[in-house]
C-alpha cells in the first residue's frame, strides 16, 4: 500500500498542479512503502482523510499536543530532496485520553517560516490542523504510507524523540505512518504522522476489527 488519498479535491488547476509536482518529488517516502498492513484498524488511520486531530478528538474526552522540538534541522533520510538542506522541523506527540498515539514531524524550508508558513512559529502546543484545515489557500497532496523497519535511520530517530513521552512508540519493533505535502503560495510543508502500535477504532467505525 504505497500511496493512500485524501478525498478531498484539489481546485484551483495551477495550484493543483503545483501540489501534484510536490508530490511526485516526495515519492517514495523516506523508507521504500512496504506491503500494507495486517491491522484493519491501522489501514484504516493510514487512509483516512482530513484533519487527524479532528478523528483523534471524536469520542475522546482529551487530547493534548506535547511539544517535542521545534527549530532548525538537519534533514533526515529523503528529506532534503523535498524541501532542502536548510529546513524547519516541528515535532510532537499527539495524546489522547492520556495515551500518546502519533508521532508528528513536519518539515519546511526555513527561508519558509519567514514567508507563508510564518504562523509555524506561533503554534506551540495547539495542533498544526488548526493551521492546515482552517485557512484558505493550501492545498494537499494524495497520502503516502510507509513502514518503518528495526535498524533504520528514521526507527532510530523516532525512538530517540519519544523514548520520554510516547514510550510505546519508541518500544515497537515496526512502525507505521503516512506523510502528506501541504502547499501554500508555492511552499510545501511536508508532514509526516507514525501511529503507535495498536491504534483504537476511530469514533465512526467501531465496528471496524484488526
Amino acid at each position: 500500500m504505497a500511496r493512500v488519498y485524501d478525498p478531498r479535491p484539489m481546485s484551483r488547476p495551477s495550484a493543483l498542479s503545483s501540489a501534484r509536482r510536490a508530490s511526485r518529488k516526495a515519492s517514495p517516502g523516506p523508507l521504500p512503502p512496504g506491503p500494507a498492513p495486517a491491522d484493519a484498524l491501522l489501514r484504516d488511520w493510514l487512509q483516512v482523510g482530513g484533519s487527524l486531530t479532528r478523528h483523534l478528538r471524536a469520542g475522546a474526552a482529551t487530547v493534548k499536543v506535547h511539544r517535542l522540538s521545534q527549530g532548525r534541522s538537519a534533514p533526515l533520510p529523503g528529506e532534503a530532496a523535498r524541501v532542502g538542506r536548510r529546513l524547519h522541523a516541528r515535532e510532537v506527540v499527539l495524546e489522547r485520553d492520556g495515551r500518546a498515539l502519533v508521532y508528528a514531524r513536519s518539515i519546511t524550508a526555513s527561508s519558509a517560516v519567514r514567508g507563508p508558513w510564518r504562523a509555524l512559529l506561533g503554534l506551540g502546543t495547539r495542533p498544526l490542523a488548526e493551521l492546515l484545515f482552517t485557512q484558505g489557500g493550501i492545498l494537499r497532496s494524495p497520502l503516502l504510507a510507509h513502514r518503518f523497519p528495526p535498524g533504520s535511520a528514521w526507527m532510530r530517530h523516532i525512538r530517540a524523540q519519544c523514548r520520554e513521552v510516547a514510550p510505546e512508540i519508541a518500544r515497537a519493533r515496526v512502525l507505521w505512518g503516512r506523510s502528506s505535502l501541504f502547499v501554500k503560495h508555492g511552499r510545501v510543508l511536508r508532514v509526516l504522522e507514525v501511529f503507535a502500535p495498536g491504534m483504537p477504532p476511530r469514533a465512526d467505525r467501531r465496528g471496524l476489527r484488526r
